[in-house]
């Protein structure tokens, strides 16, 4: 399907309700749901969501771009195939074709995480058709006592980790850290990790074309789930990959608080955080008011999330209408558009909270 070829809207919203099924994230909790619901009342949305896939090109659960009640709304990658070079920018759309190598996500933990590890995209173990996948998390919320795993302990030695994890004791090993609202925390390929309960993120992912980013479980904690991701002692535990993901541990990462202070930063508004290695930029909006928003690499797209209170993006030439994004929507922001006006309002009674997210190639 080819759409009209003509330069696009200046930007453009996908529609907010890409959920993963229960089945895949059995950890899946509410804080998905409840941005969801309490701003789109009239969607049949579950009351438990692990993932949403905000902003994707992968076909596995794909966007579409988000249209009037009388318009068919088209497959993202449709889009961008139509208007790729005005959408991406000349230099992403050479390279990536309609693939948008900006995958974002939200996340959301009632139950830890398996321990898990990316690997680098030139890993000698990936199958045809995988890739690595790193990734951030951009952290919404966490309670008092959440908590994420990141790399390991300090002053321990490979053989000793690697035995723990062995066997199956990744707690005697890995480093604990208590996320903060507003912390980024960078993961890059070769760190083993796991996100713990009461944890809220969005995670943009960097995934190759016509690739599937791939995770390898070291421990799922000894958990057994039934098909329809329930748990329960009569249940089957999910697949492992321990020796594929003990073969890509970056050993030349840092361990305990040094990993921490290499891979953790805080946002504050209007300001876009540094990370070294880390590929994700960003640009958090945290308070009311208007603002004009250049993209963050220079003629290259910018994607927009908002979790509380409403935005409305508007072309500074006047030319076309606004759009306005409320909590749970993800929009684009096209190339060939140097600057954007930005106004977050307050709307059901919480102040506007929303994220720019530029991609370093």
């Amino acid at each position: 399907m080819i759409l009209n070829s003509k330069i696009p809207h200046p930007f453009f919203k996908v529609q907010p309700f890409n959920f993963v099924p229960l089945s895949r994230t059995p950890w899946g909790g509410t804080r998905i749901a409840e941005v969801k619901k309490k701003y789109h009342p009239t969607q049949d949305i579950p009351a438990l969501i692990g993932e949403s896939w905000e902003f994707s090109t992968d076909a596995s659960f794909p966007s579409y771009v988000q249209q009037n009640e009388n318009t068919q709304s088209p497959l993202l990658t449709d889009y961008i195939e139509a208007h790729g070079p005005a959408i991406l920018g000349e230099s992403l759309y050479t390279t990536y074709g309609a693939h948008v190598p900006l995958l974002l996500k939200w996340l959301c933990a009632k139950d830890l995480l398996s321990v898990q590890l990316h690997p680098t995209n030139t890993d000698p173990r990936l199958k045809p058709g995988e890739c690595g996948k790193p990734e951030a998390w951009l952290v919404l919320d966490a309670q008092q006592d959440s908590y994420v795993y990141l790399g390991f302990k300090e002053g321990l030695t490979p053989t000793e980790i690697t035995q723990a994890l062995l066997e199956d004791d990744p707690e005697r090993c890995l480093y604990k850290y208590h996320p903060q609202k507003y912390d980024v925390i960078f993961v890059p390929p070769g760190l083993v990790h796991a996100i713990g309960p009461g944890v809220f993120v969005i995670e943009p992912q960097y995934v190759l074309p016509q690739k599937s980013g791939k995770t390898w479980r070291i421990s799922d904690w000894k958990r057994t789930y039934l098909p329809n991701g329930t748990l329960s002692p009569q249940g089957t535990p999910r697949e492992l990959h321990t020796a594929d993901a003990l073969g890509a541990i970056d050993w030349n990462l840092p361990q305990g608080k040094a990993l921490v202070n290499q891979v953790v930063t805080q946002v504050s508004h209007a300001q876009a955080p540094q990370l070294p290695g880390n590929p994700f930029l960003m640009m958090p909006y945290l308070e009311a008011g208007t603002f004009i928003y250049n993209h963050l690499i220079p003629e290259q797209f910018s994607l927009i999330s908002v979790w509380s209170g409403k935005v409305t993006l508007r072309d500074m030439t006047g030319d076309t209408p606004p759009i306005t994004l409320l909590a749970g929507e993800c929009g684009c922001v096209c190339a060939f558009v140097p600057q954007v006006e930005v106004i977050l309002e307050s709307y059901l009674g919480e102040t506007p909270g929303a994220c720019f997210f530029g991609f370093l190639d």
